[in-house]
């Protein structure tokens, strides 16, 4: 019985220093195992950030190309818009010149007096009436409240106002104007400039439509009425 005893004990002795064995030596490899994954978890949260980054700049560089591309769809409207309105003028030119503005015409042959070899002269046109020098004008936009619009006009009037030119500026205008209960957006309209002469005070007034285009004047018109003539 002791001899059965001192069996069992020895072999479960050694049934534990293997137990102990074994559990170690899947501690270690559940430990190496552990690592391994923590550094391929570590590895995949960078690669995720690397892909959101890239995706947040393809959004931005997108955002960029899009609003590039509106602001490219705007320039070309309004360079078609320009254009024709070149070509309207154009026409009119021709026309005024005595010219089919359909007819295809060598532009050398163009005289201003609208002579060329192939036909008569339609005519030519008179000349307006020349301003006096104590003529007094004003320079005004075609609209009030938009600065671009005034833009043009108020640096024309600071120029002529330095070359020692009778010009009414637009507050003086305006002064003149409320003293009889009105301002610019009563008489700025082709059939109301002659309150010009009556309440403001002037022989003559430019009217200066300009667009601006970036950062400078894209194109410019100005209509000049001599209220006397």
């Amino acid at each position: 019985m002791t001899e059965f005893l001192s069996w069992l004990t020895a072999l479960l002795v050694v049934t534990s220093v293997i137990v102990k064995i074994v559990t170690a030596n899947l501690l270690t490899r559940a430990r190496e195992e552990l690592a391994k994954l923590l550094a391929e978890l570590r590895k995949q949260n960078a690669a995720c950030e690397t892909v959101v980054e890239q995706r947040q700049a393809v959004e931005d560089n997108l955002e960029l190309f899009e609003r590039r591309l509106e602001e490219d769809t705007e320039l070309r409207d309004q360079l078609e818009i320009d254009l024709e309105a070149c070509e309207a003028a154009h026409r009119k030119h021709l026309e005024e010149l005595g010219y089919d503005p359909d007819e295809d015409i060598d532009p050398e042959t163009i005289t201003p007096d609208g002579d060329h070899a192939d036909r008569e002269p339609a005519g030519k046109l008179g000349q307006p009436d020349a301003l006096g020098v104590d003529t007094s004008i004003a320079i005004l936009p075609p609209t009030v409240g938009d600065s671009d619009k005034s833009f043009l006009p108020d640096t024309v009037t600071t120029e002529l106002l330095a070359l020692g030119v009778q010009v009414v500026d637009r507050s003086t205008v305006n002064q003149r104007l409320a003293e009889s209960g009105m301002d610019l957006r009563h008489v700025l309209a082709p059939e109301e400039y002659y309150r010009l002469h009556e309440l403001a005070g002037v022989d003559a007034v430019a009217i200066i439509n300009s667009r601006m285009m970036g950062s400078g004047i894209g194109t410019a018109t100005c209509r000049l009425i001599h209220f006397p003539s």
